[in-house]
């Protein structure tokens, strides 16, 4: 298996300002965002974390967002990728660097919906990213193929996980500082335990 350095030569760790700039998490994972490639990719929070005394599963996972780039040597577990067939069509597609996948392909398959909608955000068409066709890979099954427009937004790439996306709730999965990487339905945000923007009241 492969192991992920953290130390200071192997990882570049960007100022209180900057923590989490192109990470976000969810599960047990780091998703590490690499805008040139317009791919996301997941190490093991434990294994990022893994030379540091930190206890505390909440204080790993925050020194784990600040972690911004990995070894070039360090395999993730994971990682996903898009290809463009003209500009209608984007297939999502899994790198797995582990003999044996030990992510939980629900989660995966939850984030290549978001991720699908990061990827449609970052390229433009000539007819304003309306109708594209999207396949993503699911485990004993045949791909996912949904077709989305301007009109249905994130919803369409939801289909069969949520019963009603009218009366959903949609929250925003981001960075650490807080960019958006796309939307979910609340309901699955603190089942998979991802990383979104909300607020808190203290009474």
């Amino acid at each position: 298996a492969s192991q992920v350095e953290t130390s200071e030569s192997s990882m570049d760790i960007h100022d209180a300002s900057r923590r989490g700039e192109f990470t976000s998490l969810a599960g047990d994972y780091t998703v590490v965002v690499n805008s040139d490639e317009k791919s996301w990719s997941l190490f093991s929070i434990d294994k990022v974390v893994a030379d540091r005394d930190i206890f505390a599963s909440g204080a790993r996972s925050v020194e784990a967002l600040a972690t911004t780039k990995t070894d070039p040597d360090a395999n993730p577990l994971v990682t996903l990728k898009s290809k463009w067939e003209g500009e209608t069509k984007v297939e999502i597609g899994l790198d797995t660097h582990e003999s044996k996948l030990q992510v939980d392909m629900a989660l995966l398959d939850l984030l290549q919906r978001i991720y699908a909608q990061w990827v449609l955000s970052s390229k433009e068409t000539s007819d304003g990213n309306s109708n594209v066709e999207i396949s993503h890979f699911q485990e004993g099954k045949d791909s996912f193929r949904v077709e989305i427009s301007d009109s249905n937004g994130a919803a369409k790439l939801f289909d069969g996980l949520v019963s009603d996306s009218q009366s959903t709730e949609w929250v925003e999965m981001v960075t650490g500082t807080g960019e958006v990487l796309g939307q979910l339905p609340r309901k699955l945000v603190h089942t998979f335990n991802i990383l979104h923007r909300g607020i808190g009241l203290f009474v």
